[in-house]
């Protein structure tokens, strides 16, 4: 079995944090790109490679005898152990251990020195204290101060509250995350888009409370329109093998299920209320196909796999970007039995959010607003669309050509389809480009510093500029030699003064056009044409030497 080369790339990123920055990284795959086998390379590498021993956490069972399966079948000459009460295992000799957060931190103390502790599924780790991970940590600490922390997630934001990296967290930066756009692009991912449903629901007035809406206030606004809802999802559903539905609450999640029945649908319900044995029962029916339809409430957001999904209806709305990504997350999942999948969204999450592979996490108590409306509803399908399109990617529908800016945005228009890359790109031409040494501004005189690349016209007026990491380490500097090799022959310098140097005079190759995406804050550069790679080397007035230690712990 071969890494998939995000999944390399993950790997290697995260190392070279590691040697470069203090504290403890985070890895950002989106659901459905591999977590697992990511996350049993590093467990082979610090066991095999480097004779160390790892500590791998989680919240729930089912995802500890994932892992133990995913490090066997990939690793099997790396000694594995349980420690979990509800398994039944109390295994802590061995090189790597996976254990229950609950477990582990109720029993800590009998555990000897780890170096490395991987947490998969690491947005649970709650903000105050960092809870019983933290606990677990300070104890670790104790017996191997050198011991570090990786995190694992697809979500790199809580629930209910902010970015769970940063200052004052166990986890203090993203080593490397990958886009959920480019991996559906690449066919790592499958395809999604979006409807907005007739029967969405309006949210205003409803309170939110801990960061999320009062469930029962949520639950009384679906429940008036169930019926139609029910409805709305059996005719989008007619070409669809496998829907997944989000409820508002258990007597809602009960009336949909007994809607699609009355309808005579092969229907299942999942809720927290159900015995393990009854839920394990259900689930595999939906998996084997004896089941059409899977409705649940607050519960098969993560750690649920059925590849096969390829319609999600959300008739709930969350406040939490983590949730709304967890559940959309369900059909990204490549299959041979699908094409793609279709989210139908009743309660404005795609609004509220933004596409997936860019999702706002807002700070309301900043006063954050919703992003400048960039699509609008297809009138023949309701299909969520740019603003910029003419014509409906799904029914080929042509809108208005004399459509005004007020026209278009008065249709029912939401901040953002189901991707950012359904935008439409622009091409411009490149006459002049511009290299400068970089630092951000009030940034720390030791900070590392960028090259500031500014592509312009003819006239010398700026088109765009981004900014190449040559003096950062991690997946900064990975990125940064990446764009370097498709331009230069010759590896790329190590200080921003030599890498000004080298372009000012010729030494890589210059690009012609570049294709940028408009629909953000600030264009993006998403492709270029590039001229000739030159052939012979051209050295900078400084050398500088560098090297790295093989172990990063």
């Amino acid at each position: 079995m071969e890494l998939r080369y995000y999944q390399r790339e993950a790997i290697d990123a995260t190392y070279e944090w590691m040697k470069t920055t203090k504290g403890n990284p985070c890895i950002v795959l989106p659901t459905g790109a591999g977590k697992t086998p990511v996350l049993a390379t590093i467990v082979n590498d610090v066991v095999n490679r480097w004779g160390g021993r790892v500590l791998v956490m989680s919240h729930v069972k089912e995802l500890l005898e994932q892992a133990e399966m995913t490090i066997y079948r990939w690793y099997p000459t790396v000694p594995v152990g349980i420690y979990s009460a509800g398994l039944g295992r109390r295994e802590i000799e061995r090189a790597c251990v996976i254990a229950g957060i609950q477990s582990i931190a109720a029993n800590i103390d009998v555990f000897d020195a780890f170096d490395i502790v991987l947490v998969d599924e690491c947005h649970r780790i709650p903000p105050d204290g960092e809870g019983r991970y933290g606990k677990v940590m300070e104890a670790l600490q104790g017996k191997n101060s050198k011991v570090r922390l990786i995190g694992l997630t697809a979500t790199p934001y809580r629930t209910t509250s902010g970015r769970v990296v940063g200052d004052g967290h166990i986890l203090h930066g993203i080593s490397y995350e990958a886009n959920v756009g480019k991996l559906i692009d690449e066919g790592y991912l499958s395809h999604i888009s979006a409807k907005a449903a007739e029967a969405s629901v309006d949210m205003q007035g409803v309170r939110i409370v801990g960061g999320e809406f009062v469930a029962a206030e949520m639950e009384d606004r679906f429940a008036d329109t169930v019926g139609q809802a029910v409805m709305e999802c059996m005719q989008l559903a007619v070409d669809r093998k496998k829907i997944l539905v989000f409820g508002a609450g258990v007597s809602h999640a009960e009336d949909i299920a007994d809607l699609l029945r009355d309808a005579n649908q092969s229907v299942g319900l999942i809720t927290g209320e159900m015995s393990d044995r009854e839920r394990s029962k259900t689930l595999g029916a939906f998996r084997s196909g004896a089941l059409r339809w899977l409705v649940n409430v607050n519960v098969l957001t993560e750690g649920f796999d059925a590849a096969d999904i390829d319609m999600i209806c959300l008739l709930r709305a969350t406040v939490s970007p983590g949730l709304y990504y967890q559940m959309v997350g369900r059909g990204l999942r490549i299959c041979d039995l699908k094409a793609d999948c279709r989210i139908v969204d009743f309660g404005d999450n795609v609004r509220r959010h933004g596409p997936i592979d860019a999702i706002r996490v807002l700070d309301r108590n900043r006063g954050d607003e919703l992003a400048e409306e960039i699509v609008k509803i297809c009138p023949m399908c309701r299909e969520l669309v740019s603003i910029a399109l003419r014509r409906c990617k799904a029914c080929q529908f042509e809108f208005p050509q004399n459509e005004t800016e007020n026209e278009r945005h008065a249709a029912k228009a939401i901040a953002a389809p189901i991707l950012s890359s359904q935008a439409k790109p622009e091409k411009c031409k490149v006459d002049v480009v511009d290299y400068k040494v970089h630092r951000k501004y009030g940034a720390d005189s030791n900070a590392p510093r960028t090259m500031r690349v500014t592509y312009m016209t003819d006239k010398g007026i700026p088109i765009a500029s981004e900014w190449v990491c040559v003096e950062h380490g991690g997946f900064a500097r990975i990125k940064a030699e990446q764009w370097w090799q498709k331009r230069c022959k010759f590896p790329m310098p190590l200080t921003v003064e030599d890498a000004v140097s080298i372009c000012e005079q010729g030494g890589i190759a210059e690009p012609q056009e570049i294709t940028l995406k408009t629909s953000g804050k600030y264009p993006e550069i998403i492709k270029y044409e590039l001229g000739p790679i030159p052939s012979k080397q051209v050295k900078p007035e400084t050398t500088t030497d560098f090297s790295w230690e093989d172990i990063p712990f």
